[in-house]
C-alpha cells in the first residue's frame, strides 16, 4: 500500500509502468496508459501534498471529485497561498473570490462594478486602472497567482 501511494505522487505513467514491470501486474501489458484527471487537478494535489496534504488520498479525492476549474483555483488559492489545510479550506471555498485574469484585468472591473456608474460619462476617460490596480496590490486587497497554466487574482479578505 506505501510501494503503491508513495508512486501515485508521481502520477499515472509512472506508476503503470512500473506496474507492468512487475510480474504479478503482468495483466497490464498491452493496455493503454490513460492520465488520470486534468492537469489541474494534478497540479492541485501536487501543489497541497508539498504544503502538508493533512489527509488521506482517499479523503482527497471524495472532497475535490466534483469541483470544477474555477472552485480548484479557489482550493489552490486557499492552500497553497494561504497556508490552509485541506479541510479549513474546503470549509472557505463559497467566502472566497477568485477571477481568472490579471490582477490589473480584476481591478478594473471591480472597479467599473462599484465606481464606474457614479462617474459622468466625459470623465470615464480619465480613469487610471494601472493605478487602481497598483493600489489594490500594495494595500493586499487583491493577489494574483498562477494555477493551471493561467493567471488567477483572488481578493485577499
Amino acid at each position: 500500500s506505501e510501494k503503491i501511494y508513495s508512486k501515485f505522487r508521481t502520477w499515472p505513467h509512472t506508476l503503470a509502468e512500473d506496474l507492468r514491470n512487475d510480474e504479478s501486474f503482468d495483466w497490464l501489458e498491452g493496455v493503454e496508459i490513460i492520465p488520470l484527471g486534468a492537469p489541474c487537478e494534478k497540479e492541485l494535489f501536487e501543489a497541497a501534498r508539498t504544503n502538508g496534504l493533512g489527509c488521506s488520498l482517499n479523503e482527497w479525492l471524495e472532497q475535490v471529485n466534483d469541483l470544477d476549474t474555477h472552485e480548484m483555483a479557489k482550493l489552490y488559492w486557499l492552500v497553497v497561498e494561504c497556508g490552509y489545510d485541506l479541510e479549513d479550506s474546503i470549509s472557505k471555498l463559497e467566502d472566497t473570490s477568485v477571477y481568472c485574469d490579471t490582477l490589473r484585468a480584476t481591478a478594473q472591473q471591480i472597479f467599473d462594478e462599484i465606481y464606474l456608474d457614479q462617474i459622468p460619462d466625459r470623465f470615464q476617460t480619465y480613469i487610471n486602472y494601472d493605478s487602481f490596480a497598483y493600489d489594490m496590490r500594495a494595500g493586499g486587497d487583491l493577489r494574483e497567482f498562477k494555477f493551471a497554466n493561467q493567471t488567477w487574482t483572488a481578493e485577499n479578505r
